[in-house]
């Protein structure tokens, strides 16, 4: 156990005076004054960022599309979901700045790829049955899918699922719970 808490320290020490500098000089009021220490870290920073950019190239990973999902994981988290009134796919009037907030971070998203799909998912309260949950709520993903082509997102780039009342967000029997199972959400794939 020594053993190891002598290699950990002696490590560390090792790390440390690779960081600093080697030209140091004392001047007249014996304080140290340390040069070039922050172009060695910017050194040591920029040898980290390529030896990344090497290592995601040797294993076959393009740095051009690990950004553009950075891209859209950023974007996606900003999607807000649709809202729904009972027994309606109609947009709500409250709901019109939020899509048009989600298309414009939608075709940021297409814009840096264009091989990502927008994947729209309706959902439903538990108030009804089966079948016309799952049929209502791929409605309301056709509504929203109407609104990014009018706001000229490609068809192509565009998938619609029902998921009627079997993705609740909330399951207690109250009008406000209930309206926060009316939604469309969006993913990325």
């Amino acid at each position: 156990m020594k053993n190891i808490t002598k290699i950990g320290l002696i490590s560390i020490a090792l790390l440390f005076s690779a960081c600093t500098s080697k030209d140091v000089q004392v001047d007249n009021s014996n304080k140290v004054v340390k040069k070039e220490t922050t172009q060695s870290s910017d050194n040591l920073q920029q040898k980290n960022s390529d030896t990344q950019d090497e290592t995601a190239q040797d294993q076959g990973v393009n740095t051009e599309t690990s950004n553009s999902q950075s891209v859209a994981t950023i974007v996606e988290e900003e999607l807000e979901n649709i809202y729904f009134n009972y027994n309606k796919y109609d947009i709500k009037s409250d709901m019109v700045v939020v899509i048009d907030t989600n298309n414009e971070n939608i075709k940021n998203i297409i814009d840096s790829s264009s091989d990502k799909v927008i994947v729209l998912e309706g959902n439903c309260d538990p108030v009804g049955s089966d079948e016309y949950n799952y049929a209502l709520g791929l409605k309301r993903a056709n509504t929203v899918k109407s609104e990014l082509i009018s706001a000229g997102i490609d068809e192509k780039n565009i998938k619609t699922v029902t998921l009627g009342e079997s993705n609740l967000v909330c399951s207690e029997n109250t009008k406000e719970c209930h309206a926060k199972n009316r939604r469309v959400e969006y993913k990325i794939k």
